[in-house]
Formats: structure tokens, sequence, C-alpha cells
């Protein structure tokens, strides 16, 4: 063999770790391909290396036959048994190519072959090296950046980062040496391919492997980590010693620690949070740096989270980035309220289940609430759906059972239903608006104490225009008034109020 395609390939076997067995398969592929490539019609060769000696034997494959048909692949029985004498019909003979012929094809061809296996073999080599190295960082120079995303050299092999793995907004110069997780070997591909990422969680738990001792020493365990690549990761950390602080190892001194992983990721935020196996503690720590009021838990998986008005925002976070990667970070599907949307969420709650209720849950006097009862009016739903008109013609409600009645489902947040009024009945509608702005018996007000204000001119003629009814609530003389029908029954509401 060529002395000088010997020393290549001496030194190739120990600048690149392959073997003396791996160094004569690839010359003997290598010869192989570069006869069938340049004899046309050379089919079956074999070559056989000494890497001892560097002497090289070529023969070319036949097989033996009575007559010749494709001397390409086959051998005359006579010719064939003079090269050995034992050859019977269809055996494989293997008859020698002078090497002269081999020196005519060309040293350059073999060369050829040669390098490209070995770059084969050392990709590979290289492929398996780190394949191992998975989940780890490793780092690189920016070599190539295309629409597909970022080539970066490792240790003479390229690694790819993907758009997708890279973190937004980041820019990538040309030659810089940046540190990169090693995402995975892709052998799916035609050509296996490194993936490298900076965008993905582990990139930062890894980072925080090299910069704090206790976590590589598992004496502070990352339980958990979501991130939102270059705006926010949150972490959840927790400590295998009582005597160690997992959120402040992983701080530092002055936040020293953190401040250099930030910085590695650009100034990206990053929650570093106590574990809790209690679900609430956990979702109250999640939602940091909010403070929480009160954590509810609910068998479906959800919690409900009370926040005081103000941190309401800081809570939800912008874009509702803070809620979303605590739903991430504690796996319950978290809804997050003021404490004025909750009260008024609970007081919408507490007058709809008043509604369902008898109407005696209003707490009125025994008499109007008889007449309630009396006129089918047996649940606050069902009172609620009358209007004032409606109840004032009841038979013996008069106005200060009407009071009461407005004062009551005004504490509890209830109303009567408006009505329309008719038209071409103004005058009569007025007459039965008036007990909304009766004015209240002497007696001071049960909210505010204030003494009521005194009949003005026009409500007394509405008073005086209802004489006859039953209710008449002018009644000076208690004697007059029981004359008429349904007087009893007012002077005894008056005398009850």
């Amino acid at each position: 063999m060529n002395s000088e395609l010997m020393v290549a390939l001496r030194q190739l076997e120990r600048e690149r770790e392959v073997t003396q067995e791996e160094i004569q398969s690839i010359i003997e592929d290598a010869m192989t391909k570069a006869f069938q490539s340049e004899c046309e019609g050379l089919q079956s060769v074999s070559v056989e290396c000494n890497m001892e000696t560097g002497q090289v034997s070529i023969n070319q494959v036949l097989e033996a036959v009575e007559e010749v048909e494709n001397p390409n692949l086959e051998i005359a029985l006579e010719e064939a048994r003079a090269l050995n004498p034992e050859v019977e019909p269809g055996d494989l003979v293997q008859r020698p190519i002078p090497l002269e012929t081999f020196r005519r094809i060309g040293i350059q061809s073999v060369k050829r072959h040669i390098t490209e296996r070995v770059r084969e073999m050392e990709r590979n080599l290289y492929l398996e090296r780190y394949d191992r190295k998975e989940g780890e960082i490793v780092t690189g120079t920016v070599s190539r950046i295309t629409n597909n995303g970022v080539a970066i050299t490792l240790e003479k092999i390229d690694g790819l980062m993907p758009n997708t793995e890279r973190i937004p907004g980041e820019k990538y110069m040309l030659g810089k040496r940046i540190k990169v997780l090693l995402l995975e070997v892709n052998y799916e591909t035609r050509d296996p391919q490194i993936v490298l990422s900076r965008s993905h969680p582990d990139f930062v738990r890894q980072l925080f492997h090299i910069e704090v001792p206790e976590i590589a020493q598992n004496v502070v365990q990352i339980k958990q980590i979501v991130r939102e690549a270059g705006y926010r990761t949150k972490m959840a950390v927790i400590s295998t010693q009582d005597k160690v602080d997992p959120v402040g190892a992983c701080v530092g001194y002055k936040g020293s620690r953190v401040k250099n992983i930030v910085n590695e990721l650009n100034g990206e935020k990053i929650d570093i949070i106590h574990w809790d196996e209690n679900p609430a503690q956990f979702i109250a720590h999640a939602l940091s740096p909010a403070q929480v009021v009160s954590v509810e838990i609910f068998d479906d998986n959800s919690a409900e989270v009370i926040v005081p008005d103000n941190q309401l925002s800081l809570a939800i976070g912008k874009q509702g980035q803070n809620a979303r990667l605590a739903n991430k970070l504690t796996g319950w599907r978290i809804d997050i309220l003021s404490e004025t949307e909750k009260e008024r969420l609970m007081s919408e709650l507490r007058v709809e289940q008043l509604k369902a209720g008898p109407i005696e849950g209003l707490g009125l006097s025994t008499r109007p609430e008889n007449l309630l009862k009396e006129n089918g009016i047996e649940t606050v739903a069902d009172l609620v759906e009358k209007t004032a008109e409606e109840i004032l013609q009841i038979q013996g409600f008069g106005g200060k059972s009407f009071e009461e009645l407005v004062r009551k489902l005004d504490a509890r947040n209830l109303s009567l239903r408006t009505g329309d009024k008719p038209e071409g009945e103004h005058e009569e509608t007025l007459l039965l608006e008036k007990p909304l702005q009766y004015t209240p018996s002497q007696e001071p007000d049960e909210h505010t104490g204030a003494e009521p204000d005194q009949d003005d001119p026009q409500e007394q003629e509405a008073d005086e225009a209802q004489d006859e009814e039953p209710a008449a609530e002018e009644a000076d003389d208690a004697d007059e008034a029981a004359e008429e029908d349904g007087g009893e029954a007012e002077a005894a509401e008056d005398e009850q109020e």
C-alpha cells in the first residue's frame, strides 16, 4: 500500500480514537467502492489489507461455470481450476487483480472514500458521546443562523437549536460562546441531529444545579418547575435537611446565585417558592409575589383563591401569566377573586337562597305575613315578582305593613318588581305608587335613627282618595275606623306596629 496513505491512517488511528480493526474495515470498504465506481462492470470485489505489512490484495469474486455468459460475474470452470483445482461448478472463486490496476484507478478516489467513512464514524462517535449527556448543559459556539434555527458547534460536531427552542427576543452573534441544554439526539431524521434548547424549563433547572451546591448535593431538591421563556419561571423547592432553607440556598447571599442565572437568561424573572404537600398552602405559595387571604379546595381539582383588592392584578399577572404558571406548577385549576368580588358573589348567593326560602324568612310581623300567604305568596321569590301596586291591592295590607315590607326587603338587597304605568291610567297609578314614598311613622328609622318627614299636602290628598279602602291610613279615631270595612284590621295593625 502507498506509504503516505499508511502514515495518514496511523495518524487517524491516534487522533480520532479509531481502532485498527475499524481502520482496516475502512480501507477495504473504500478500495472496494473505488474499484466498483472506476471500473465499469466490476461488480464483486474483495479487498484484504494487512495492517502490519501494509500489503493489500485485491480479488474479483466470480462464480465458476461451464459456459461463461457474464464475464463480470462468472469464470470458466477450467480457468477457475487453474486457480484452485478443487473448484466445482457454482463455487465462488477469487481472481487476483493486478495492483497496477489499482494504481491506474488512482489513490485519490480511495482517499476520498476513506475520508467520507472516517467522518461518518467520527460523527457517530460524537453522537454517542452526546447522547449520554442528554438533559445536561453544554457550551458551544454560534456558527450559523438559518431560517430553521441556530447552528451551534460543540466539539467537532454541530447541534441545532430550533426556533421553537430559542428564548423569545434573544439575539445571537456568530462566534459567540453560549450555554445550551442538550435536549436530545434525534436519530429519526436522515442524518442524526443534536437538538439544543435555551427555552426548556430544564435549562433553568440545570443552571441551578451548576450554581447551587446544595442542589448538586441533593440537600435541596427542585420539586417542580414551569416556565414561559423570556418572561418568568416558577420553581418549587424543598430541603432534605431541616436546618437548610431551600429558598435561601437558591437565592444566595444578597441574591448572588439567582442573579447569575437571571443574567444568563437576560433578565427573565424567577420566582422560587417553598413546595408544600398541603395543596392550599402550595397554591398560596405559587401565586407569589401576590399575598393571599384564603384558599378553598374543591373535589374537581379546582381551587378558589381570595386576595386583597390591591393584590388582584399582581396575582393574575400581566396577560394572566402569574396565574397561568401557578396553575401549571400546582396542577390545580385556580380561580382568583378579590375580597370585594367574593363578598358580592356571596351576597348574591344569599339573596338567591333567601328567594328560594319561605316568606317567613323575611321576619315580617304576623299580620302582613299572613295576608301575603293568604294571597298565594308563599316564598320570597313569589313576593319579589309582585309590583308595589299588586301588594297594595291586597285587602287589608296598609301603609305601615307596606313600609315594613319595603324595609325588610331593602335590608336584604331585595326589592319588588317595578311595574309599567298603563296608558290612560296615570292618576290611578300615581295613587298606587304613593306608598313607595310613604312617610314613616313617628319612630326613629331602624337603620339611620332619623325622624321621619311630615306629610305633605299631596300625600294627604292621596290618602283621602283612598278613604273608601278598608285600610285607610289617616283614621285618627280608632272607633270610627272600626266602623268601616276592614277598619278593625287596620287598627290592629297600628296597635301591633
